[in-house]
This record gives C-alpha cells, structure tokens and sequence, in this order.
C-alpha cells in the first residue's frame, strides 16, 4: 500500500498527498552532529512521519536509493520500502544480542544483492 501511494488493489488506503508527507524528511536543518543522531540517522538520512528517508546518493554505507524508507522494531524486525526499484522487503525476527544497525547492514545488502537488474 505504502508503495502504491497509499492504494492496495483498487482500494485507497491513504491519499498520495499523505504517502509522500510521510516519507519526506520533517528534521529540516537540525544537527546532526550529535552521538544519538549519527547512531539513528547517519549520513544523508532524515526522519519522516514514523519513517527514516534516505535523502541523498551515496553518502550512505546501506544499500539503496534515494527516497527510500525504513524502519526497525525492538528485536529486528525491520521493513524498507523503495519506490525507486518498485521494492518492498521485510524481516521478522526475535533476536537482541547484536545492534540493530548490523542487522540493517546485513538485510538491506542481501537485499540489493539479489536484484537481477
């Protein structure tokens, strides 16, 4: 749904309009430059309205494209979403020993490397 600018099948769940509010990047010009925010966000990473957003190419060290979004739960389970490569995938697992960032590194690279084109 989320893909689709907020229809599944013929049914509108969301408007577009609403979609991409979402999945735009609402921190504007804050810092940064903080422990919290190079843990959470990283280069060229923004926050949308319960998303993060890549914002830039190649700034980043995950896999992806710019306007991509994702996000994370407590033990793992992590979904992106990529309007760019028509690409939704996402993870469910129950495990805290490792950080989640190294389980966002190995996901999104499996990911992107299984893309034929």
């Amino acid at each position: 749904m989320l893909l689709n600018g907020g229809a599944l099948d013929d049914a509108r769940i969301l408007g577009a309009g609403t979609v991409a509010y979402m999945t735009s990047d609402h921190l504007g010009p804050i810092s940064r430059n903080t422990e919290s925010a190079r843990r959470l966000l990283g280069p060229a990473i923004g926050f949308g309205l319960g998303f993060a957003v890549r914002l830039a190419a190649g700034e980043s060290s995950m896999a992806g494209s710019p306007g991509d979004y994702w996000w994370g739960g407590a033990l793992r389970t992590l979904f992106v979403v990529d309007p760019l490569r028509e690409l939704v995938a996402v993870l469910m697992m129950n495990e805290s020993v490792y950080p989640i960032t190294r389980w966002f590194q190995l996901f999104r690279t499996l990911v992107y490397q299984s893309i034929a084109q």
